[in-house]
């Protein structure tokens, strides 16, 4: 089950509200517990789902044995630990140039003569073409 945020906008409550609800069929509208009428669903952000999953955690930490000062730490620091990885997460990331010819040696990959490039790269638009005869047209007309 995952947690969707709605927004009832009633003039009078203009209100944010949280329902639980299922990820195969995710609700369009639900009603308000202020006013008692419809709102709206708002698309929100991963990182926003993120912080509802760490709640959740520290909620069911205080439940199972945790004090609430524990469980606040414990999110507090699960929240500073996700902002630093947003910032720096990609930086572990480096670029690979592969030795092609330690490859070759070691009989990791071949090297084909131009012949044999040829033959492979026209065996593999022949499929394409076959490949797109079998697809329907699609009904939305391309403009270039």
């Amino acid at each position: 089950m995952t947690w969707y945020l709605f927004h009832c906008k009633n003039l009078e409550c203009d209100t944010f509200f949280e329902v639980e609800g299922s990820m195969k069929k995710p609700p369009k509208r639900r009603k308000c517990p202020v006013c008692n009428k419809f709102g709206k669903r708002e698309f929100t952000p991963p990182a926003i789902k993120t912080l509802k999953i760490l709640r959740a955690k520290s909620e069911r930490y205080a439940k199972y044995g945790m004090d609430k000062a524990e469980a606040n730490e414990f999110l507090n620091t699960e929240l500073k630990y996700s902002k630093e990885r947003q910032k720096t997460g990609w930086q572990h990331y480096k670029r690979v140039d592969p030795n092609v010819e330690n490859m070759i040696k070691s009989g990791a990959i071949k090297k084909l003569t131009p012949e044999q490039a040829e033959k492979k790269k026209q065996t593999m638009i022949d499929m394409t073409k076959e490949a797109r005869k079998r697809v329907p047209p699609s009904p939305h007309p391309q403009t270039i």
